[in-house]
């Protein structure tokens, strides 16, 4: 009774495992076809993630967003959801909207903490060219 148990855990351990190489195998192609969509446009491109729990359960919320040097969104993908099975969609509506403005819209908790770790992260980005423009002058 105990080797069939263990012969089912670990098969569905193999299948969680396949499942969840194959999500970040299309979020990775997803950031691979913006990056290509959007090279040479000065726009600059960073991801974000953020999980709210409920008991044992976690949703998990992950952006890819492009933003201009003005602030403005200029692609916007999203992926929400509790399994595997959840795979990057594009929000037309936060396109062109400016960073405060989206961020204003934001309802759920994983949402705004998904942005706030983007934003973080395109902060320490622009810091980074500053710096390196500093630098070589």
């Amino acid at each position: 009774m105990i080797t069939k148990v263990l012969i089912l855990v670990f098969f569905v351990y193999v299948l969680q495992s396949t499942l969840a190489y194959m999500q970040i195998k299309r979020s990775y192609n997803v950031i691979n076809d913006v990056k290509a969509q959007h090279k040479g446009s000065g726009c600059r491109m960073v991801t974000g993630t953020g999980r709210t729990r409920f008991l044992l359960i976690a949703r998990g919320y992950f952006i890819i967003l492009v933003v201009n040097d003005d602030d403005i969104v200029v692609d916007y993908y999203g992926m929400d959801g509790y399994t595997v099975f959840a795979s990057p969609k594009r929000k037309e509506q936060y396109i062109g909207r400016s960073l405060d403005e989206l961020e204003a819209g934001f309802k759920k908790k994983n949402e705004k903490r998904a942005f706030a770790a983007a934003r973080e992260q395109l902060q320490i980005l622009r810091e980074q060219s500053t710096t390196d423009i500093n630098e070589s002058v």
